[in-house]
């Protein structure tokens, strides 16, 4: 990227540090290397770039966009015999589930940032 070039990168992450326990847990499984927006930006100024602000997607636009329409759907699927149809069901519900409780702790960031 050029210097002085813009990039905007959006990223699973912890808003904190202090994570609790069950989301912990739940995103190691799922996605070990999710990391602190502080640490993703320490990582992104190590590899040249300067970190000019970070978004959070609000926590409407997941239930609007994404989990709402996620449960609508699944609900026309809950009695379903397939078992592999049954375990995508309840993981996904125990994701909806965490997401509810913990909103306030992860979620996606969108870190605007230039090459330096």
């Amino acid at each position: 990227m050029a210097t002085n070039g813009i990039a905007v990168i959006s990223e699973m992450s912890y808003f904190t540090s202090n994570i609790p326990e069950s989301v912990r847990v739940y995103w190691q499984n799922a996605y070990s290397t999710m990391g602190t927006e502080s640490g993703n930006s320490d990582h992104a100024n190590s590899s040249g770039f300067e970190i000019l602000g970070i978004h959070r997607l609000p926590s409407k636009a997941w239930w609007d966009n994404y989990y709402g329409p996620l449960k609508e759907n699944m609900n026309s699927f809950k009695h379903s015999e397939d078992s592999i149809m049954q375990s995508a069901i309840q993981e996904t519900e125990e994701e909806m589930k965490l997401f509810e409780e913990h909103e306030k702790h992860y979620g996606y960031s969108f870190y605007i940032m230039k090459a330096v």
